[in-house]
Formats: C-alpha cells, sequence, structure tokens
C-alpha cells in the first residue's frame, strides 16, 4: 500500500565519508615582487624622518632626491641627518656620500 501526501518522497540521507587525511606541502618561496637595478638610498633628516629615495645630488647646501614617486624634491643638506644617513646606507651595503 501507497500513501501520498502530494510531497514527492523524501530523499535517501547521504553516505557518510570520513574527512580526509591532512597533507604537509611544501611551496616553493614567492618570487620577489619588484627588484630595482639600481639601490635605494636611505636620507635621515634631523626631524626624525627618513625617506627612500631613488637618487640624490647635491648643488650648494641643497640636497635634491627622486622620491619613490619619481617626484623630485629637495631639502636644505643642513636638514640632512649625515651620520644616520651614512650608516643606514653602509649597512644595506650602498655606497652613499654627502659632501662636508
Amino acid at each position: 500500500m501507497i500513501v501520498s501526501n502530494g510531497y514527492p518522497p523524501a530523499a535517501p540521507p547521504p553516505d557518510y565519508a570520513p574527512p580526509p587525511e591532512p597533507v604537509v606541502r611544501q611551496y616553493p618561496p614567492a618570487a620577489q615582487e619588484q627588484k630595482y637595478e639600481t639601490p635605494l638610498f636611505l636620507l635621515a633628516f634631523k626631524d626624525g624622518s627618513i625617506k627612500a629615495v631613488l637618487a640624490y645630488w647635491v648643488d650648494g647646501a641643497t640636497l635634491h632626491y627622486v622620491s619613490m614617486d619619481h617626484e623630485q624634491r629637495q631639502a636644505a643638506l643642513a636638514s640632512v641627518d649625515r651620520d644616520l644617513s651614512e650608516r643606514f646606507n653602509r649597512e644595506r651595503n650602498v655606497s652613499f656620500r654627502l659632501p662636508r
């Protein structure tokens, strides 16, 4: 005897499957995003700020530099913390010199 209440028959319950075994995978390190062929210079200023720059040059008492946004900027040479700038660049093996 089949009794129907107007609904389709219920689906059978899904078969139970145990969770997969854990697996350890090793992936190679990611490649560096961008490598600059020219070094980045670090300029430390007496106000405590530090700027990473693409290039720099001195004209008289003015330090000119190219920012990471490729904008040419300038600062008074007297505002640069020379010793700290030289140390930061030396520690990174970047040749950096300012006139005395």
